[in-house]
């Protein structure tokens, strides 16, 4: 897994630029996580883990708000993962709200 940053730095100019070196290889998008992996996961208590393990250090599954990779894992699980997998679980009670919010806005209208 891994993330490909942009850090800004001060050039000899004063202009605030990227890093060259952290930029991203030809072809490859500024923010690249590797979370295809977690939606081939069939087995609930082994994605729970895994998702546990993969959201250590993010908030959602692609980028920084969520999106629909995180609705088609969530959709994988059948009920929030147990307790010890603090990170996933947070993931879906988050994930959960948001759905009732947007049902809540689809009954209204």
């Amino acid at each position: 897994m891994f993330c490909w940053l942009s850090l800004p730095i001060s050039g000899s100019d004063g202009q605030t630029k990227p890093h060259e070196a952290l930029k991203p290889p030809p072809g490859q998008n500024l923010y690249s996580f590797e979370y295809g992996f977690l939606l081939q996961i069939s087995e609930e208590a082994a994605l729970a883990v895994a998702l546990n393990d993969y959201l250590t250090s993010r908030s959602y599954l692609a980028g920084f708000s969520p999106t629909q990779v995180d609705q088609k894992a969530f959709k994988l699980l059948h009920r929030p993962p147990d307790p010890q997998h603090v990170h996933a679980l947070r993931w879906y009670r988050h994930l959960a709200a948001l759905q009732q919010d947007l049902n809540l806005e689809s009954s209204s209208e």
